[in-house]
């Protein structure tokens, strides 16, 4: 038989768990639960090991806690239930929450910077990258701005300033990944010498997308990566030049529910007060065309 405080605090520690499975769908796991110390741990709709979600519980005086995502920025507590929360028990857990927030940001810091130190050395050693990549050759656009090392087509990822964050590493065979650990939020690969402070500047989701705008248009174009980066290289591009005219470019994802390209196009549209734009398409009931590239590429299509 259990002594009753090690009962008690099993249950407790039972009672934190589940509220956190139903509340934010994560698993805490009780084994790395220290009692007045922030554990993190991983969101179970991202990957492995991403220790996205975190959490923290006081046994002592009133059991509660608190628990929360980093990825979503939501926030919860937890009391049990037979014993009121006092202030000090709120300042305590706000105390140890902000603890692990600064704690967060200067490892997430520090990542960042050694990522931008493995991506500058890449580059360096890299070497033009030409036609006759496959990627490249595929999608039938020329070679601007890019380089390529052991085969891997480099893409790269540099702030608003122009400082070189990351890169994207394009396979042969369309296989695209990120450097572990980089920033990508609000960085972007631009097609132009630099930022002009007039004029139109296009953002859109993928490089062979940029690059076939560009070459259309004779224009800046940023590429933002993916469609939940439009938004905040929109914002970087219209905090540094808040005198050009930005057009968000946007996939057309018809074949998928909802338009995804589209949804977010429109929403770094109005979070800039930006316009939008999207490929037409070829009209073919099978068409799988979905960005600029893709039209200009279908021998029945028009941009």
């Amino acid at each position: 038989m259990m002594p009753p405080n090690v009962r008690a605090e099993s249950d407790h520690i039972r009672a934190f768990r589940q509220a956190i499975f139903e509340t934010i769908g994560a698993t805490l796991p009780a084994s790395e639960l220290v009692p007045g110390e922030i554990i993190r741990f991983d969101d179970l709709e991202k990957s492995h090991g991403n220790k996205a979600c975190w959490a923290v519980l006081h046994l002592d005086g009133c059991p509660n806690g608190a628990f929360g995502s980093w990825r979503t920025g939501e926030t919860h507590t937890w009391k049990a239930e037979s014993r009121p929360i006092t202030r000090e028990d709120r300042e305590q857990t706000r105390r140890i929450i902000e603890a692990a927030k600064r704690k967060r940001e200067r490892e997430t810091e520090e990542r960042h910077t050694a990522t931008a130190e493995i991506a500058g050395d890449k580059w360096q050693r890299a070497t033009p990258a030409t036609v006759e990549h496959p990627y490249i050759a595929a999608k039938r656009v020329t070679a601007l701005g890019v380089r390529v090392l052991h085969s891997e087509l480099l893409v790269p990822l540099r702030t608003v300033q122009g400082d070189l964050v990351n890169l994207q590493r394009i396979y042969a065979d369309g296989g695209k990944r990120f450097l572990s650990g980089g920033r990508i939020t609000g960085c972007f690969c631009l097609m132009a010498k630099e930022l002009p402070h007039q004029g139109e500047v296009y953002i859109c989701e993928g490089w062979a997308t940029a690059a076939t705008i560009h070459a259309q248009t004779r224009l800046p174009v940023a590429a933002a990566m993916n469609a939940g980066n439009l938004l905040p290289v929109a914002q970087a591009i219209r905090a540094a030049r808040p005198g050009v005219v930005i057009v968000i470019a946007a996939d057309y994802d018809h074949r998928t529910p909802g338009n995804p390209g589209l949804r977010y196009a429109r929403e770094a549209a109005r979070g800039v007060d930006g316009a939008v734009t999207w490929p037409q398409l070829c009209g073919n009931a099978g068409c799988t065309c979905t960005d600029f590239n893709d039209t200009a590429n279908c021998s029945e299509g028009q941009v």
